[in-house]
């Protein structure tokens, strides 16, 4: 027949037909998919870097957005707005877990620092007496009574920014504590009170810095009480 046309031909004229006209190679793409997806990527990144990712949860949240943006348009492949959804909430449960990693390491480290700040508090030397430390004020509480003991003995073990007191009981005399105090504020207040036994006529107390007897008291009488305050350093 005259209006046969050959083998492999079709439409009109013997030419294949147009591919317009709404076939899967014109389909449009997803934009807020493909965003939801490099943002998404980008919080990850930024996510596992320490401090960085404090930062990050906002590039998670976005992507998120997006994502949930590009799955709402009708029409648009979904692809990559799944993939944008799942790494945007990935970023964010990394940004949470990095996150609370790095306030924990940060915490300790400057606890550390004050730690090893603290103004260091009047230690006793030891019993066999040996060169102080360089830099060191050697303080000496001082406590002699012709009573069978020293009821109380109180003094003040840490100067400078903050004062701590120790306290003894029933001491048999004479008494003496030394204390070797590392920073030079510390020895700047230096303070001791003491009080006699019944049988008692008299109490001395004596507070010495560096060898040098910086303030020495004494009262008398029954269970006498004596204090000693002085500036070292």
């Amino acid at each position: 027949m005259s209006g046969a046309q050959p083998p492999g031909r079709s439409g009109v004229g013997g030419f294949p037909p147009s591919s317009t006209g709404g076939g899967p190679a014109d389909r449009p793409g997803n934009g807020l998919g493909l965003a939801a997806l490099i943002v998404g990527i980008a919080a990850l990144v930024l996510a596992v870097i320490p401090f960085a990712s404090f930062g990050a949860w906002v590039l998670g949240l976005v992507a998120v957005g997006l994502a949930v943006g590009g799955l709402a348009v009708r029409n648009r492949p979904r692809g990559t707005s799944i993939a944008g959804l799942v790494v945007g909430i990935l970023a964010v449960l990394v940004v949470v877990v990095i996150s609370i990693v790095t306030i924990v390491g940060t915490a300790s480290v400057i606890g550390r620092i004050i730690e090893s700040a603290t103004v260091a508090p009047l230690e006793p030397v030891p019993s066999e007496p040996g060169v102080p430390r360089a830099g060191a004020t050697v303080v000496v509480y001082e406590v002699e009574t012709d009573g069978s003991t020293i009821r109380t003995v109180a003094y003040a073990t840490l100067a400078g920014a903050s004062f701590g007191q120790e306290t003894e009981h029933d001491v048999i005399p004479p008494f003496e504590r030394t204390y070797e105090v590392v920073a030079d504020a510390d020895a700047r207040f230096v303070s001791l009170v003491a009080q006699a036994s019944n049988d008692a006529t008299s109490i001395t107390c004596r507070i010495l810095v560096d060898g040098e007897s910086i303030t020495e008291r004494s009262a008398t009488g029954p269970a006498a009480v004596v204090t000693c305050v002085g500036a070292g350093g």
